[in-house]
């Protein structure tokens, strides 16, 4: 069968959609919205939105028949939203813009204001509602009671790892959103939340307003370079890590030497001698070995004993090296 009789091929196909959308090499951005979320949509719109909404695409999730997924109601919103999508479903009205200044909510905009019969109305007065869980407002609280001191500048990977708590990243930013916007008036208490800055990962300026500050573990950094960097001006070595930074990233290594040191150092903390014949060789332990003994004078498990170790190690070091946390209580306080 010749060419032409075979008709068009899949490339010039594509390539008479570019020309048709302005350019040749122009990207075409095509409607991919599922049917049930363009419903949910529609139903949304007819049955709750007066004239303008703060929503997220769990609310029209939960405030319509259809069934779609999350992320199809996204994908539909963001249809809508784009000006080079050619959107024939959507009602003449309805603007939806990403909004700057919330998380993953959706900005909806009608040209007039409509009277929503039966139903309550979503309106921006109404869309700064509080949608922290309980488990991620203790979280915080305990965060807030345990490491602000005077004022810290954090994220919520940072929080989550200070906490090593399984409350998801995305629950501990509805909770920090709850008291920064002030749906959850004098809470947490004695410390004042605010967002300090909107870029990836947007950061938050948390701020003690009163009561007792926290005791140790307080003043603990939360980057594993940082908390090398400290531990190593209490042992007695020199030049025993290695700085592999470059411009995009901190980076540091820890040499068989410098393991040794810490080890030694806390061995001295913890009063425990190696004279006993019974007892390991410091000198010619390997870097497992190190790592073998360290677990048991601080009764906690490492899981990278070859390597450099895992920060939850160096956040322990930290505590007994520099904090001067007794090794006995360390895993009370860590």
């Amino acid at each position: 069968m010749s060419k032409s009789e075979s008709g068009p091929t899949p490339q010039e196909i594509l390539e008479e959609a570019r020309r048709g959308a302005g350019a040749e090499g122009a990207q075409v951005k095509v409607d991919r919205s599922s049917e049930s979320a363009r419903k949910a949509i529609q139903e949304f719109y007819d049955d709750h939105l007066g004239a303008e909404a703060l929503v997220q695409s769990r609310d029209i999730l939960e405030a319509t028949e259809p069934d779609p997924t999350l992320s199809e109601i996204g994908n539909a919103l963001r249809v809508i939203a784009d000006p080079e999508i050619e959107c024939e479903w959507a009602p003449d009205d309805l603007e939806v813009e990403d909004s700057e200044m919330w998380a993953s909510r959706w900005q909806l905009t009608t040209d007039t204001t409509r009277l929503i019969p039966d139903r309550e109305a979503y309106t921006c007065e109404n869309q700064h509602r509080d949608t922290s869980t309980p488990r991620a407002r203790r979280a915080l609280e305990r965060y807030c009671t345990e490491f602000v001191r005077d004022r810290r500048i954090v994220n919520v990977s940072s929080i989550r790892s200070a906490l090593r708590t399984d409350v998801s990243l995305n629950e501990l930013g509805h909770a920090l959103r709850a008291s920064a916007d002030g749906d959850r008036e004098e809470w947490p208490p004695n410390v004042s939340i605010e967002r300090w800055s909107d870029t990836d990962p947007i950061k938050w300026e948390l701020t003690r307003t009163g009561g007792e500050p926290p005791g140790r573990g307080a003043d603990r950094p939360w980057r594993k370079y940082d908390l090398v960097r400290e531990i190593d001006r209490e042992l007695p070595v020199e030049d025993a890590t290695r700085d592999d930074s470059d411009e995009n990233c901190d980076r540091i290594r820890v040499t068989w030497p410098w393991m040794h040191a810490a080890v030694e150092a806390v061995a001295d903390r913890a009063g425990e001698s190696f004279d006993d014949e019974d007892e390991p060789d410091l000198e010619e332990a390997t870097k497992r070995g190190l790592s073998e003994i360290l677990e048991r004078l601080l009764d906690i498990e490492i899981v990278s004993r070859t390597t450099c170790w895992d920060k939850r190690v160096y956040e322990v070091l930290w505590d007994v090296l520099v904090a001067g946390v007794p090794v006995e209580e360390v895993t009370d306080c860590a």
